[in-house]
């Protein structure tokens, strides 16, 4: 770098000596003028080559210096970590049929139709008949029987999907056509598809046990080996995308990191801020590196925990009066049948034919039919959420996890989103299915111990259960620390000193990083 600005003044010298030449230049007739802009010519060819050489020398360094590989066993690990989480999905205990199928996120999207477009609620639809398909149900016009709209709308959408052109104007003129008829039959095709998943369920279920059977044999292992793998493999990913050259550079030139916060006197200062040491040194400090690194991860999860301790708290308050759900599915199951049998028979009564009829015979869609397509939207519902409570009842215990709670809770996408929304009535879809994710993220975490050992019955300070524990390593912590106004700005100076060890471990200097950085804004890219 020396050399290089050693060259970069000669460069600057040169044009300021040749300023001065140029000022000294007369211009005061035309041969003179001439011979100056014969010069100034001269001069802007000279230096506009010197400029081409110096972008391609820029370009050239910027390429070597980002030339790096990732760590292909990183790739190859996010590999194995999707396949294992669909089989953990299969495996899962809390789930029933209807959750692996996926049915419930399909149905709640197309519950919710008012709040998107035709081509969305298409597409749910087409997800619906896939995931049926995927189970060894191949769906049919005729499979659509739950009323004459639905049998209306659905010929139309076969006959289009067959054609791969179900955004066409054709449904869309279907659709205008039945709604005006129906303005409930998005409603109707919703309990179709329920009533379809009801009619097929004993088949579904052997399907999914077939599955469990195969995925154990072929494993060798149960479901909780299967996880343990799982755990170990992601923490195998974790460090090695943490310590990967390349990835950690990006960063950087991303500006998702800022230089300067890794300078050799801002590390210095944030060891000192955090660890009982006075006037240690970095190379000292970083002995307790591997402390720091569980600090943070214990300050990760706990952030995670207060995030969702509004599921915790509603299911430990729905597990104190658990009793009553025991046989809350069922009845809610039998409540739907019966309805489901009387909208059936009302059906009949409404038409001679059936369902089956001529256009110019078909009856009107009934202020009786309506009413009851309401009772039975909101029976099964209600259906999905006693069958939540049933499972708590069923699965949890006195001894039961806070990890065990929340992978319930993870488990029922119906109840989690009545969940959110409760604890915020503002919240958009897409912040639901954020914070649904972002639950499903923080239970994939390998570094999980609090919530892992918590049962849901205990109610401990875990504020002061961290602080006590970090306190007797040598960590510089107080309760305030932990609270929601200041946890953010003490997880900051920890991963800038995770980070500036990964930096370290990944034989990147500060300065080399510096002077990419600063390639990279000469190149303006």
């Amino acid at each position: 770098m020396k050399n290089s600005e050693r060259k970069n003044n000669e460069i600057l010298e040169k044009i300021e000596s040749e300023k001065e030449i140029l000022k000294t230049l007369p211009q005061n007739n035309k041969k003179n003028i001439a011979k100056y802009l014969e010069k100034l010519t001269e001069l802007k060819e000279q230096y506009e080559k010197l400029l081409e050489k110096i972008q391609k020398e820029i370009n050239k360094r910027y390429k070597k210096a980002t030339d790096l590989q990732s760590n292909n066993e990183i790739e190859i690990l996010d590999a194995k970590l999707k396949r294992i989480e669909k089989i953990i999905r299969i495996l899962n205990e809390y789930q029933t049929s209807y959750e692996k199928m996926g049915l419930d996120k399909i149905i709640y999207k197309i519950d919710k139709y008012y709040k998107g477009n035709l081509e969305d609620i298409n597409a749910q639809i087409d997800r619906a008949m896939e995931a049926f398909k995927n189970v060894g149900i191949e769906l049919k016009l005729t499979d659509f029987n739950y009323s004459s709209f639905v049998m209306q709308y659905m010929e139309t959408f076969f006959k289009e999907e067959k054609d791969e052109e179900i955004r066409t104007n054709k449904i869309k003129e279907k659709f205008e056509e039945v709604y005006w008829k129906c303005s409930d039959i998005i409603i109707h095709i919703e309990l179709n598809f329920r009533n379809i998943y009801l009619k097929n369920k004993n088949s579904i279920d052997k399907y999914y046990e077939k599955e469990k059977n195969s995925i154990l044999k072929q494993y060798g292992k149960n479901k909780k080996e299967i996880i343990e793998l799982y755990f170990e493999l992601e923490k195998q990913r974790i460090k090695k995308y943490r310590k990967d050259s390349k990835i950690l550079l990006n960063k950087f030139i991303d500006g998702k990191l800022d230089i300067k916060n890794f300078e050799h006197e801002k590390i210095q200062s944030n060891y000192e801020k955090i660890i009982n040491k006075n006037n240690e040194e970095i190379s000292s400090f970083r002995d307790m590196q591997k402390g720091i690194f569980e600090f943070l991860n214990s300050l990760y999860e706990y952030k995670n925990y207060l995030k969702f301790e509004f599921i915790i708290e509603d299911i430990r308050k729905i597990y104190r009066e658990k009793d009553k759900y025991k046989n809350s599915y069922k009845e809610a199951q039998k409540k739907v049948e019966a309805l489901e049998k009387k909208f059936k028979k009302l059906n009949k009564k409404s038409s001679k034919r059936g369902i089956f009829i001529k256009k110019n015979n078909e009856k009107k869609y009934t202020a009786e039919q309506k009413q009851m397509i309401a009772e039975i939207r909101s029976a099964y519902k209600e259906m999905d959420l006693q069958k939540f409570y049933n499972r708590i009842y069923i699965e949890l215990k006195d001894d039961s996890t806070i990890y065990e709670t929340l992978e319930l809770a993870n488990s029922y996408y119906s109840y989690l989103t009545k969940c959110i929304i409760e604890e915020n009535n503002t919240i958009t879809p897409e912040k639901i299915d954020e914070q649904i994710n972002e639950l499903d993220r923080f239970l994939k975490n390998p570094y999980n111990n609090i919530i892992s050992n918590l049962t849901i019955l205990e109610e401990e300070n875990i504020a002061i259960v961290i602080k006590d524990r970090y306190k007797l390593l040598d960590f510089n912590i107080e309760k305030e620390d932990l609270s929601e106004k200041n946890i953010d700005k003490l997880i900051s100076v920890l991963e800038s000193l995770v980070i500036d060890y990964n930096l370290e471990q990944a034989n990147l200097k500060i300065q080399d990083i510096e002077e990419t950085i600063e390639l990279k804004q000469a190149l303006n890219i």
